[in-house]
């Protein structure tokens, strides 16, 4: 009797697994279904508001090239910083003193 409760349990869960695998689909289907503006609806997104008054600004296209230029120029960073090695030295020489400590209180309170 108990194995086929602990059966029935198990097919419960499966079912319920499914049904929510099911859902979660189901939403991710349809955040994807907005994700990008469909072909038919451009022409009201080309005419709208919005784009003419962030898209169209004069301000913004010297912006985007400003940034563009920023990019291409981006090198990568070096890192030739030798403190970060001495802080961590000192960090680790900080957590033996405190293990130290703490073994000596372990002893200690041992006794």
């Amino acid at each position: 009797q108990h194995v086929l409760e602990e059966r029935a349990n198990d097919v419960l869960v499966t079912n319920e697994k499914s049904r929510q695998l099911e859902v979660n689909k189901k939403s991710h289907n349809e955040i994807l279904m907005h994700r990008f503006v469909k072909k038919e609806e451009t022409p009201e997104i080309v005419q709208s508001t919005f784009r003419k008054l962030f898209f169209s600004n004069p301000d913004l296209k010297e912006e985007n090239e400003r940034l563009k230029e920023r990019l291409m120029n981006v090198k990568a960073a070096t890192d030739n910083d030798v403190t970060d090695e001495a802080l961590g030295q000192a960090r680790i020489e900080a957590a033996r003193a405190a293990k130290a400590r703490k073994d000596t209180e372990a002893a200690r309170i041992e006794r």
